[in-house]
């Protein structure tokens, strides 16, 4: 069976928003001396489970909260420590255990006929707690499958993923992950400064979304207020990115909604693929993340590729003199470019 990865390939014409079986985890934006929550998902597309268990390791500084003093170390988690999500079925945590590598083993069950169907979607969402003294920067946080058995109560080892991921997180700011095309979207609780973030070229909103094309708009300033939805080009990898301080203003016309959490999204909505905007099945878009309605643009579009046409820069690159010199989407000349797209002799050019 073909594998799927969350946000990256094509599934009938749509983007499918999960993994093959097992599970996968969010971003995780924290401050100091505060909590917030970290995001599970699961995935059975090739058999019914009645247990999934998973391990959480996280860096120093950041705890979950549970009952240190049980004498067996398996504790029922607190409900203020953990949500359940939309998976379907009645399905709780039955079982905390912190091992001595200081390793998270949670182990989640089913309550409706001793199974999770197949079905995609949240499966929890853990509180995790900073220490007052918790260190500014970028984090990973470890999470990997430990097994998952069947409604027949046999462990599976076939066509599930227990490879150890390494989640995005960050202390005092947003941790953003850029994929290999060079493009992101993003959306933060906090307002977000962009303007010293290496790796980052240019921060966009999306103006407008007409005749197959969705017009980015670049924010100059690069500062995002919070909750905003926008669109980043940059380096693939993960980056750092600050909260702004102080008041930021507000955004032009921006047809991007971002999410600050786990959210479900219908069928038909776009979600960034690449270059471009890509109608996807319905699912839960994690938190982090931007998307375009349903109802923008062409009805029953596909897709929607970047149009730079409008943008503050591109229009002065364009118009100047055609001596060969390569300009980033942003207008800044470019000795040596890289991948992606850029303006020569006022035209857009992709390296590839």
């Amino acid at each position: 069976m073909k594998k799927f990865v969350i946000l990256l390939f094509v599934l009938l014409g749509s983007v499918n928003l999960y993994a093959d079986d097992g599970i996968s985890a969010g971003i995780l934006t924290i401050e100091a001396g505060k909590s917030a929550k970290l995001d599970i998902y699961y995935t059975g597309q090739n058999t019914d489970y009645q247990f999934v268990g998973f391990f959480v390791k996280l860096p120093e500084g950041l705890s979950i909260a549970y009952d240190h003093s049980s004498t067996d170390r398996n504790i029922d988690i607190a409900a203020s420590a953990l949500e359940m999500g939309d998976v379907g079925d009645d399905h709780y945590v039955s079982g905390v255990y912190q091992t001595k590598n200081d390793r998270y083993k949670f182990t989640v069950e089913s309550n409706k006929n001793k199974k999770f169907l197949k079905k995609q979607g949240l499966l929890c969402s853990i509180t995790v707690d900073a220490d007052e003294s918790a260190t500014k920067g970028q984090y990973d946080v470890k999470v990997w499958l430990n097994d998952m058995t069947s409604a027949s109560g046999s462990n599976v080892t076939e066509g599930i993923n227990k490879e150890e991921q390494a989640v995005a997180a960050a202390v005092g700011g947003f941790p953003l992950v850029i994929y290999s095309a060079g493009y992101a979207t993003a959306c933060s609780a906090k307002a977000l400064d962009f303007s010293a973030v290496e790796g980052v070229e240019a921060v966009f909103t999306v103006s407008k979304v007409a005749d197959n094309t969705a017009t980015l708009s670049p924010i100059e300033s690069k500062l995002v207020p919070a909750e905003a939805g926008v669109v980043v080009k940059g380096t693939s990898g993960t980056v750092f990115v600050p909260f702004a301080e102080g008041s930021v203003a507000e955004l032009g016309p921006n047809e991007l909604i971002g999410v600050t959490s786990a959210t479900s999204i219908a069928e038909g909505c776009y979600i960034l693929q690449g270059e471009e905007f890509v109608s996807c099945i319905a699912g839960t878009l994690p938190a982090g993340k931007a998307y375009l309605p349903a109802t923008v643009g062409s009805s029953g579009a596909k897709a929607f590729t970047f149009d730079f046409g409008d943008a503050t820069g591109i229009n002065e690159v364009k118009t100047a003199k055609a001596d060969g010199a390569i300009y980033s989407i942003s207008g800044v000349r470019v000795a040596e470019p890289q991948k992606g797209v850029y303006i020569m002799n006022g035209r857009k050019v992709i390296v590839k």
